[in-house]
């Protein structure tokens, strides 16, 4: 049996904040994980596994911000609330945060290690079913017969984004409009929809065409969208001015002729 933790991109926890009368807010962020046996090749949660007891704990670097605490649930999934105040505002924002989950299962303690970001506001997505239907209505047809919306698909999607953002050594956490990356994440969305359906019929083209023209527009939406991201960690747009998703690269030494 090999036990796989299923996770799709870092975790990002909200610090808690000062609110305009200067007394501090605590925010409770509940986490999860999901063990999955990738020796079962069943679809659906099959392969989904079950601790018998556990415990988490998160480091912020060398500093334990929770300390070997049992979890709330043992699953499936496990999870643990990280408890309004545990991450006040006077923690420092770090992308170098690391949650240690110790979960017996099947009678053997097994650690699962997961990326974790502190952060001011969570990166989340902004669109929905209807984004996506006023670009093709004929889309509430071709809904999966299992699934009642496109909920996979744009979770997919919002997952490439996020991974584009950081590929590029931007932070999504520091992206303060999310609609900025609204257009990616609709091309990317349908996209992968499209490519779904090419995959399901070798009658039709269309949806191979649609699928490839929609690959295209999610990059360069990517390529090529101005963002309002907050460089120094202020909360706060750096200037009236914006940045691209691509850090413009820097040449710090003249080049020699000769």
């Amino acid at each position: 049996m090999a036990l796989v933790p299923r996770y799709q991109t870092r975790r990002y926890l909200e610090r808690g904040y000062k609110d305009t009368s200067d007394v501090e807010v605590g925010v409770a962020n509940i986490v999860t994980l999901d063990i999955r046996d990738s020796t079962k090749s069943d679809v659906g949660d099959a392969d989904q596994k079950t601790a018998t007891e556990g415990t988490y704990t998160l480091f912020s670097g060398s500093v334990i911000l929770v300390d070997t605490v049992a979890v709330t649930t043992v699953g499936p999934p496990a999870s643990y609330t990280i408890t309004a105040g545990t991450l006040p505002s006077t923690i420092a924002l770090s992308s170098k945060l690391q949650e240690r989950w110790d979960l017996t299962i099947d009678g053997r303690v097994e650690r699962f290690v997961v990326p974790a970001s502190l952060c001011r506001f969570i990166p989340r997505p902004v669109i929905t079913d209807t984004d996506l239907i006023n670009l093709h209505t004929d889309l509430r047809r071709l809904v999966d017969t299992d699934e009642d919306d496109f909920g996979r698909q744009r979770d997919e999607a919002w997952v490439w984004v996020v991974k584009q953002l950081e590929y590029r050594g931007r932070r999504p956490e520091l992206v303060l409009d999310s609609t900025d990356l609204r257009d990616a994440h609709i091309a990317r969305s349908l996209f992968v929809l499209f490519r779904d359906y090419a995959n399901s019929t070798t009658t039709d083209q269309r949806y191979a065409k649609l699928a490839e023209d929609y690959e295209e527009r999610a990059q360069k939406a990517l390529d090529t969208v101005p963002m309002d991201y907050d460089s120094d960690e202020d909360g706060f747009d750096d200037s009236s001015s914006t940045v691209a998703s691509t850090p413009t690269l820097s040449i710090n030494r003249p080049p020699r002729w000769g």
